[in-house]
C-alpha cells in the first residue's frame, strides 16, 4: 500500500468496494430468481448461448481477450439457465 494515501482516498476506495459487493450481490439475487422461473430461464439462457455463440463463430475488430472471457461467462450462464429450466427444481436432499 503507498504511504502517500490520505485517508479521503481510503475512504473512496472503501465506498467503491463497497457498492460493487451490494451490486454483485444483487445481480445474484436477479440471476437466482430468474432460474427459479422455468419458461423465463429458458428464454433467458437460450438468448445468453445465442450471444455467446454468435460472439464464438464472428470475428470482430474490436474482439479481444476481455469480449472473449465475457462470451464464455455468458455462454456458462445461458447454460447453466437452460438446464436449470428443463431439470426443475430439485430438493436440496432427500430424507
Amino acid at each position: 500500500m503507498d504511504s502517500n494515501h490520505t485517508s479521503c482516498d481510503r475512504s473512496t476506495d472503501r465506498l467503491v468496494r463497497e457498492r460493487l459487493i451490494v451490486g454483485s450481490r444483487r445481480l445474484r439475487g436477479l440471476v437466482l430468481r430468474l432460474a427459479y422461473r422455468q419458461k423465463l430461464a429458458l428464454v433467458s439462457g437460450v438468448i445468453c448461448l445465442a450471444g455467446a455463440l454468435w460472439l464464438a463463430t464472428n470475428d470482430y475488430s474490436w474482439e479481444g481477450s476481455f469480449s472473449s472471457g465475457f462470451g464464455m461467462i455468458i455462454g456458462a450462464t445461458g447454460m447453466a439457465l437452460v438446464f436449470m429450466a428443463l431439470s426443475g427444481r430439485q430438493p436440496d436432499w432427500e430424507e
